[in-house]
């Protein structure tokens, strides 16, 4: 059980962090440069792709104690994530269509995990 556990917490790491980073490109592509390769290759782009690998690394891992599925859900919190911070960090107009969209993810992740839930407890 503990292993899990620490599974589930590895995946959560690793999904903040590309909901996190997804942030920092945005801000990055914001930015003006002054050539064209500085806009793909600046340190904030680097940065974020070398943690969005550590963050394909942590699915995988996940992926020995949990099936597809599950880790596939946990996928979605990224874009709540997503939504919080940059309502937050970014100041981006919160519409109703984005509190819809955000709405129908959360009740999937609920729904998913409520089924997910009562099929571990029967195992």
């Amino acid at each position: 059980m503990i292993e899990l556990l620490i599974a589930a917490g590895i995946q959560l790491f690793g999904v903040t962090l590309a909901g996190c980073l997804q942030l920092f490109l945005k801000k990055s592509a914001m930015q003006e440069h002054d050539r064209f390769w500085k806009r793909y290759f600046n340190w904030k782009v680097l940065l974020s792709y070398c943690g969005m690998l550590i963050s394909v690394f942590c699915t995988i891992i996940a992926l020995r104690f949990f099936p597809l599925s599950m880790v596939a859900i946990w996928s979605a919190y990224s874009q709540v994530l997503v939504f919080l911070l940059s309502a937050i960090i970014l100041k981006e107009k919160i519409t109703k269509r984005k509190v819809l969209g955000l709405i129908i993810i959360i009740i999937g992740i609920v729904t998913f995990f409520a089924d997910s839930l009562i099929t571990l407890s029967n195992i």
